[in-house]
């Protein structure tokens, strides 16, 4: 996990730019909060797979977010679970 904060409050799209390594299923989550104490998860989990670099497209938070956090979530049912490579995060008004 990766938590960070924008620096102020930011509200737009959301998108990450970064792939996933060969063989691996790399669930992706990705929360927003306002306050570090309440989060709000932004779309849905994503299975990345791709490995080359691509700009992953998360969604759009119902409001406005100063905090972002990126999780590698580890799925029990798969023995190669996750194994991502981030580069940055883009919001988009």
């Amino acid at each position: 996990m990766i938590v960070g904060s924008i620096g102020w409050e930011a509200t737009g799209h959301v998108y990450l730019y970064g792939y996933s390594v060969w063989g691996f299923y790399s669930d992706l989550q990705v929360w927003v909060s306002n306050d570090y104490q309440n989060w709000d998860q932004v779309g849905y989990t994503q299975t990345i797979t791709d490995t080359s670099p691509y700009w992953i497209d998360v969604g759009t938070p119902s409001g406005t977010f100063r905090y972002i956090a990126i999780v590698g979530y580890d799925s029990p049912e798969r023995w190669l679970s996750v194994c991502l490579y981030l580069d940055s995060v883009r919001v988009t008004p």
